[in-house]
């Protein structure tokens, strides 16, 4: 998916309303200044801004089958890549139920 400039919260709501995306474990890579507006478009108006020098975090959101909003977890890339914080629990995809 690509979007111009001032669209990525258009196509946050655009990845709600898929249904190809039902379910499904997305990755997304964006510009780090938009990920604020991309995030609005999820369902999580509340990311803060992102620094113009920050280029270490992820973010995990996961959507309840019960709530349209997403619960966030924030990683740091330096702990994860030392082994300190885990990315993921270990769980398999069946076992969960998300959106």
């Amino acid at each position: 998916l690509e979007r111009s400039e001032g669209q990525s919260e258009q196509l946050g709501r655009e990845i709600l309303r898929d249904p190809r995306y039902d379910k499904a474990r997305i990755v997304v890579f964006w510009e780090h200044r938009h990920l604020p507006e991309l995030a609005a478009g999820l369902g999580w108006s509340a990311m803060p801004a992102i620094d113009d020098n920050d280029f270490d975090r992820l973010y995990q959101l996961l959507f309840p089958t019960t709530s349209e909003q997403p619960s966030v977890r924030a990683f740091d890339q330096r702990r994860l890549l030392d082994g300190s914080e885990p990315c993921f629990a270990v769980a398999s995809p069946s076992s969960t139920s998300q959106r």
